[in-house]
């Protein structure tokens, strides 16, 4: 199934992929972030619980991590490609499941 999502801004840059949202207070209005060449995060410093959406270069999710509590890393996911962090409860209340594709508009 294909899932739409807007609003998500993109990390691509060296800078931007190794902050992430670490000293976000919140996601101010951003429904997300996409880590560009990412197959793992971390949360050290980040003040939130998010979701965490493993991409294939299709964007197809091949893994999520529901509820990663700050100061925690994910598992390194070798087939992903790109790495959607989003706010704590979206991956539920989009029901984003495994082998849906995901479309940024």
């Amino acid at each position: 199934m294909i899932r739409k999502l807007s609003n998500i801004k993109i990390a691509d840059s060296y800078k931007s992929k190794i902050v992430g949202v670490i000293g976000w207070e919140d996601w101010g209005g951003c429904a997300g972030l996409l880590i560009k060449d990412a197959n793992s995060i971390h949360t050290f410093f980040v003040r939130f619980a998010i979701d965490v959406v493993f991409l294939d270069r299709e964007f197809k999710i091949i893994r999520i991590v529901e509820n990663l509590q700050p100061f925690r890393f994910s598992p390194v996911v070798w087939s992903a490609k790109h790495t959607l962090e989003l706010p704590n409860g979206v991956v539920r209340k989009e029901s984003l499941h495994t082998g849906d594709k995901i479309d940024l508009i």
